[in-house]
């Protein structure tokens, strides 16, 4: 089932980076010109918004609820395809009121629908297979994120935006019929229960994500002015550089990962006491993200080699801290089943983009109170978020000594294996 499943993975990916990348930016370019931001601006919080606002819906009003009994499974797939219908209309809506909302509208039903699905399969799948399972998911997302701008890009317009759907369309269809006839009645009534809270380790979890990921937005936001205004590149070689590093972070990312996962296939895995967590990519891989900012900040060369070589510690470190993390956060799915963890992690790029914007906001107005340049405000937010990620690392840790909680019958299963 995983061979079949993962393509929901990479269309999804796909899709989202699309829409959070250059998708708006095109439409507003073409319609009002390089001098307007206010409304690319309000379009993204709206998306950042609507993904908020589908993963809280779907921690209370489940999919699997509907797929039972007809008319159910049709109007789950057809409620997909009106969804792609109006992704389609993003391509020749003329009105910035009614893409604003359609943006807002696509977004909050992609989120949910991921959500709901990827909490389900790991659900399905056997424990010990879930590690391969999150490795190929998040290489395939890798690779939605790499290509989506590359193929949004091409000017193909909406007849390439036609084929991505279809395409997706059948790999969405066809996982969804694999998955449907697996769900078990357990899931199926669990699924009509509210989600549990978060306890408290999985609370300093979300914070250390969140605040990775919130570190990392800023900065990627903000690369083309830092290129331009703090190592002092012209703006087209700003551009180029600033292209060359988000491509050189995701191609080192994948190649993490694969790396990762060919190795995991030839080495013994870690006893099972810490409930998915490892210690040493983990701390690795913050201790990477960590490192890089520091030398970005420092600016010991302003030559291309210097500024890729940033790009591949921040890739490959982020690579492995994506990965970790997706990893515990599936493995508490499959072995506390409680979905809402996973939830939160699939979308924490909905609430980063939030805090990042909120951060920003704040910093532009509260900066010349403060004396600081802009430059000096965008480093001061990153490196706030970096030294919370860090406290919640610690915290994390320390709460995962001191639990004991998973059901036997979920233990029962991990007997005899060696994988975490």
């Amino acid at each position: 089932m995983v061979a079949r499943v993962v393509g929901f993975y990479f269309f999804d990916s796909f899709l989202v980076t699309g829409m959070q990348t250059v998708i708006p930016q095109i439409y507003f370019l073409s319609h009002y010109g390089l001098d307007e931001k206010v409304w690319l601006g309000i379009c993204l919080l709206a998306g950042a918004l609507g993904i908020v606002l589908g993963a809280h819906l779907s921690r209370h009003y489940s999919l699997v609820t509907w797929i039972k009994k007809a008319p159910g499974p049709s109007l789950v797939v057809g409620g997909y395809l009106i969804n792609m219908g109006l992704f389609l209309t993003l391509f020749w809506c003329s009105s910035v009121v009614v893409y604003v909302i359609l943006y807002a509208v696509v977004e909050l039903f992609q989120a949910y629908w991921f959500s709901t699905w990827d909490n389900v399969w790991l659900q399905i799948l056997p424990i010990t297979q879930i590690r391969t399972f999150v490795t190929r998911a998040i290489l395939f997302q890798s690779l939605g994120n790499i290509l989506a701008p590359l193929f949004f890009t091409w000017g193909w317009g909406i007849w390439g935006a036609a084929l991505a759907v279809v395409l997706g369309t059948v790999v969405n269809v066809s996982a969804f019929i694999t998955v449907k006839s697996q769900v078990s009645e357990n899931i199926y009534y669990a699924a009509q229960l509210p989600m549990a809270p978060l306890v408290t380790l999985e609370r300093w979890f979300v914070l250390y994500a969140l605040m990775i990921y919130g570190a990392l937005m800023v900065l990627t936001a903000n690369v083309l002015y830092l290129l331009g205004h703090f190592y002092v590149l012209q703006s087209d070689q700003a551009t180029k550089v600033a292209g060359y590093l988000l491509a050189i972070s995701n191609l080192v990312g994948i190649l993490m990962v694969m790396g990762y996962l060919g190795w995991n296939q030839h080495t013994p895995s870690q006893p099972i006491h810490d409930r998915g967590y490892q210690r040493g990519p983990q701390r690795w891989s913050l201790a990477g993200i960590l490192i890089a900012f520091v030398l970005f900040f420092v600016k010991l060369s302003t030559h291309l080699p210097y500024l890729l070589l940033l790009g591949a510690l921040i890739g490959s470190s982020f690579g492995i801290f994506r990965l970790m993390a997706r990893e515990f956060a599936s493995r508490r799915v499959a072995l506390t089943e409680r979905t809402w963890l996973l939830t939160i992690f699939n979308n924490l790029h909905g609430f980063a983009q939030l805090l990042a914007f909120g951060a920003m906001i704040i910093m532009t107005l509260g900066r010349p109170l403060l004396g600081l340049s802009l430059t000096q405000g965008l480093f001061v937010i990153m490196g706030l978020f970096l030294l919370v990620a860090v406290v919640s690392m610690v915290n994390w840790e320390r709460s995962l000594r001191q639990e004991t909680l998973f059901p036997s019958h979920k233990m029962s299963q991990l007997e005899g294996s060696q994988e975490l």
